[in-house]
């Protein structure tokens, strides 16, 4: 058909009509996002964290529970985050 998709490995993966090509171009890439997305970004997160724990910084574990009522004080949330800032540059 074109000139670029002339390799039978090519043609094999992504087949013959431009059909084909956008379909199997599409859920190749959709396949890709998922790998990455639930794969490899957690397992970067996890490396970056095992590379944390030995550059021997302490690791700091917040757990935060959401209130009962949703009517929360901005100055609430501006001193969470300053906590939060505090406890990471330490």
């Amino acid at each position: 058909m074109f000139n670029i998709f002339s390799t039978s490995l090519f043609t094999r993966i992504f087949g013959d009509t431009i059909t084909e090509i956008l379909i199997n171009a599409a859920v190749l890439s959709l396949l890709v996002y998922i790998l990455y997305r639930y794969l490899f970004v957690p397992l970067r997160s996890i490396a970056q964290d095992i590379a944390e724990y030995f550059k021997k910084r302490e690791l700091v574990c917040i757990e935060i529970t959401p209130p009962h009522k949703n009517e929360i004080d901005p100055d609430h949330t501006k001193n969470l985050v300053h906590v939060v800032q505090r406890l990471y540059t330490k």
